[in-house]
């Protein structure tokens, strides 16, 4: 997973009452998820990656991006990436035909995020899980047990605090 956290802009936003954000909030989180690999249930012929980006309020911009690798024979397969201003959340995805399969696959997210103006990242991201390779086959149904207990490959979160409320 790539993470990318751009400077707040110099001026408050106003299209989501960004400044009363800034004004009422002393920190806040967004989480950066990637899940295993799969045969697709919504569009049916394909292996593909959902990867989602979501804050807890609206951030100056987000940019989102997923990747699919077929570890062997290795081949990358690239999603068309979200990009949004004043936004909360993003999902995108990567597939491939079915005729990749069956292989080890595994998941990227690469995110940018911009908190709203008088916000930093505080610290680093700190990552729960990690991108884990995954078998897939088109027809074979999602065992969640056998991905550890649910969906999600990897996680990540990024705190974010009033440039004002914490010194370097």
């Amino acid at each position: 997973m790539t993470i990318n956290v751009i400077p707040a802009p110099d001026e408050v936003g106003r299209a989501t009452g960004l400044a009363d954000i800034s004004a009422a909030r002393v920190d806040f989180n967004c989480y950066v998820q990637a899940q295993y690999p799969h045969g697709s249930t919504h569009v049916s012929g394909t292996i593909n990656v959902v990867v989602t980006t979501k804050c807890d309020v609206p951030v100056a911009r987000m940019r989102l991006a997923a990747e699919l690798y077929r570890i062997s024979p290795y081949a990358r397969y690239v999603g068309v990436p979200k990009v949004d201003t004043d936004v909360i959340s993003l999902k995108a995805n990567a597939a491939t035909s079915c005729s990749a399969g069956p292989a080890k696959f595994q998941g990227l997210a690469l995110a940018t995020i911009q908190p709203p103006a008088g916000f930093k990242l505080r610290g680093s991201p700190s990552r729960t899980e990690r991108g884990l390779v995954r078998s897939v086959a088109c027809g074979q149904a999602f065992a969640a047990a056998d991905a550890g207990g649910g969906d999600i490959a990897e996680s990540w979160t990024l705190n974010f605090v009033r440039a004002d409320a914490e010194s370097d």
